[in-house]
């Protein structure tokens, strides 16, 4: 009995010590595994949201009423669509003026500077006309320059009302010569020749003006949205139409700073899109946009897929 109590207790001991070297390695195993893991990136769940590729609102660059609407919401169009159509008839009637101001310059030149020959059933009351323009187109120049001084109307505008002033004055000036029977003088070429260049420049102006009457698409893209209807009045700056792109989907969403080093672009990440039935797509990541300045408000870092 004394014999065999000695070898139980030699093979507890043994027992024990086996015991202690698994507990060692299952323990240095477990370590082991955590170093192995904390080198690889944690999963990481980023809610985020989808936007169009490309977007853009349209506004109006200029005064007016809406004519006619060429498009719909839902409508795919191409780039430089029509979409909505303006009038001004401010803008149409300056246009009209300056191409019949260059057609009338470029009359005189082809008679080579020679006035038409005057018809001798003038009218008497024409130098009462004159008169009364340019008393008109005065009291429109001071009040053109009063509204300048507060900003409530821009230079060009301000300057449109001298030339007309100055044009009123100058057919004010020739009726009180024909009235006093002066006889016609000649126009002298260089000055018709510049005075083309300034109808010219007028004319081209006017037409940039009318044509943001007519507004377009600069992208391809959907019609997402309309903000105008027929007869509506708009005015700069208003949004006139969204058009997205939406062949191409951007998923976009904040990451905390501390887990950027582990965010690269081209890492494959798999998006799930909650809709009915729910949607998984794997895909890679665009491009990550870091964090701007350093400060509690700063915006965060965003990674696009």
């Amino acid at each position: 009995m004394k014999l065999d109590r000695e070898r139980h207790r030699a093979f507890c001991a043994k027992l024990i010590l086996s015991s202690l070297v698994t507990l060692l390695t299952a323990f240095l195993l477990y370590c082991k595994q955590n170093e192995s893991r904390a080198d690889a990136p944690p999963p990481i769940e980023i809610k985020a949201t989808v936007h169009p590729s490309q977007a853009m609102t349209i506004t109006a660059q200029i005064d007016g009423q809406v004519r006619s609407i060429a498009v719909r919401e839902g409508s795919k169009i191409a780039a430089n669509t029509p979409i909505v159509e303006l009038t001004n008839p401010t803008v149409e009637r300056d246009a009209a003026i300056a191409r019949a101001q260059l057609d009338w310059v470029e009359a005189r030149l082809r008679r080579g500077g020679r006035r038409a020959a005057s018809t001798p059933a003038r009218p008497k009351d024409s130098l009462e006309i004159a008169k009364k323009v340019l008393e008109l187109k005065r009291q429109r120049l001071e009040k053109m320059r009063q509204l300048r001084k507060t900003n409530d109307i821009t230079a060009r505008e301000l300057e449109l009302a001298e030339l007309e002033y100055l044009a009123a004055l100058r057919d004010y000036n020739q009726e009180r010569r024909i009235a006093a029977g002066a006889p016609a003088t000649p126009d002298d070429t260089e000055l018709l020749r510049i005075e083309k260049q300034k109808s010219t420049a007028e004319q081209r102006f006017a037409a940039q003006r009318q044509s943001l009457l007519h507004i377009t698409s600069p992208i391809s893209g959907t019609v997402t949205r309309l903000y105008v209807a027929a007869g509506q009045a708009v005015f700069p700056r208003d949004p006139i139409a969204e058009v997205s792109d939406v062949a191409t989907l951007h998923v976009q969403g904040n990451v905390a700073p501390e887990l950027l080093r582990y965010v690269k672009p081209g890492m494959r990440v798999e998006v799930k899109v909650f809709s009915v039935p729910p949607r998984n797509f794997v895909d890679e990541i665009e491009y990550v946009i870091p964090v701007q300045g350093a400060a509690s408000e700063s915006r965060a870092a965003a990674v696009v897929v």
